[in-house]
């Protein structure tokens, strides 16, 4: 992979038990002595990665030192802007129910210490007369994440037998209004070495301020997409109401399960830590792993909101295929609303090429499947798309494109092939 741009700057088990947020959404940290800059950020093959080591506190200091301003940007453009003037409700609303585990929270107070540090960074914000703080980006890392598709095809279905994974995720574009291009044009990839006992090497693709897991896959292979679930139970209509600080925003969950979760079958130690937490509304995650003889189920969709969830396999598709599985933003098995028109479509793009076709599925099949998948439903835009190789850790990124006020969705934009080691300083 080459660099094409480099700016760098240096030298300037779940653990899900969830210290109090505050609610005046004006905590501060503060950094006892200036460390180092665990962090650079590239441009590779006109992808932005970050790329972030060390403990929490220091990725999260690396993280808003190198991206401060940007993190301004985006959580104005999705919070403040987003919820008009109604933020000011959301924020403790949002800090009163959510469980954020130690480590999280550090990264979050060393997060805000390095943008704090950053001379560039302006962290008085006069729509609320206070400044920025912990408990904005909390809120962020809380926020939701529109329609998506997401597909893993193995075995029988694939040229060598190995895993495809693949997800589009949609989220809407409007160049000249809200919610604008902010999210598009912030879109990187954040790879982190953390240095706690256990963890792995993982990365995720996400906007300056985000440190949970949308779309990523760690050095074991296993691979993470989430979806919203819009059918599921949302936490603030729930018939069981939640005691203070026992939701767990899902993209930190599923960022845990990057990091420290069981890789011997990813898909059942997925859905068992899904089980020991409670979430905040309908959200579908896509869990799938290399195909070797050793795992029990090589992918897998956990289907979930406040109330419960449910994992849903291979053998519970119909028509059955014990190599293929697909999720969107309907349930398909956990409330039974099986209506979803992107859903079906790959499901019949994978039909046509491998049984009327009689072709083995490789990159062009799956990429042509979810260009059907994000053509059908309507969505205002597909931002990011990944197509990724859980057996050799390979991935292509394709990101949207707005050409002259109009917008090319990401599927049919080019691809960006990355392996593992373009990810990681000094190992390129």
């Amino acid at each position: 992979m080459k660099t094409v741009m480099v700016m760098v700057c240096v030298a300037v088990t779940l653990g899900l038990s969830a210290p109090a947020a505050s609610v005046d959404g004006a905590r501060t940290a503060t950094s006892p002595s200036l460390p180092e800059v665990n962090g650079v950020l590239r441009e590779l093959d006109g992808v932005e990665v970050l790329t972030l080591w060390g403990t929490s506190y220091e990725m999260g200091y690396s993280h808003g030192f190198l991206l401060g301003p940007r993190i301004m940007e985006v959580w104005d453009r999705e919070l403040v802007q987003g919820y008009w003037n109604l933020y000011a409700e959301y924020l403790p609303r949002t800090l009163e129910v959510a469980a954020i585990p130690p480590h999280h929270l550090n990264e979050f107070e060393g997060m805000l210490a390095g943008m704090t540090d950053n001379p560039d960074v302006e962290l008085y914000v006069p729509q609320l007369g206070r400044e920025f703080g912990v408990d904005d980006l909390i809120a962020l890392n809380c926020s939701s994440f529109p329609r998506c598709e997401a597909m893993a095809v193995w075995g029988d279905l694939t040229e060598d037998g190995s895993t495809i994974a693949a997800r589009n995720f949609g989220y809407a574009v409007v160049p000249y209004s809200y919610p604008g291009t902010t999210m598009l044009d912030n879109t990187l990839l954040i790879a982190y070495d953390p240095s706690r006992t256990g963890a792995r090497r993982h990365f995720t693709v996400a906007w300056p301020g985000i440190i949970g897991c949308i779309t990523g896959m760690n050095e074991a292979g296993v691979t993470l997409f989430i979806n919203n679930g819009g059918d599921g139970q949302d936490i603030l209509h729930s018939p069981n109401p939640p005691t203070p600080h026992s939701v767990y925003p899902c993209p930190l969950v599923m960022r845990e399960i990057l990091e420290v979760g069981n890789t011997d079958d990813p898909v059942y130690a997925a859905f068992e830590i899904f089980q020991s937490v409670r979430i905040s509304k309908g959200w579908i995650v896509t869990v799938a792993s290399p195909h070797t003889g050793g795992i029990v189920e090589t992918a897998g969709v956990i289907e979930a909101d406040s109330e419960g969830q449910v994992l849903r396999l291979s053998s519970d598709d119909y028509p059955h295929n014990p190599n293929r599985i697909f999720a969107c933003n309907s349930y398909q098995k956990y409330h039974h609303v099986t209506y979803d028109v992107q859903y079906r479509a790959m499901q019949l793009g994978v039909r046509l090429i491998s049984q009327v076709g009689g072709w083995k599925l490789g990159d062009g099949a799956v990429q042509a499947i979810m260009a059907f998948g994000s053509s059908v439903g309507g969505v205002s835009a597909t931002q990011h798309s990944l197509i990724l190789h859980p057996n050799d850790l390979t991935f292509d990124v394709y990101i949207a494109k707005v050409v002259e006020g109009v917008l090319r969705n990401a599927i049919y934009c080019v691809a960006h092939p990355f392996v593992w080691s373009d990810l990681w300083v000094g190992d390129s």
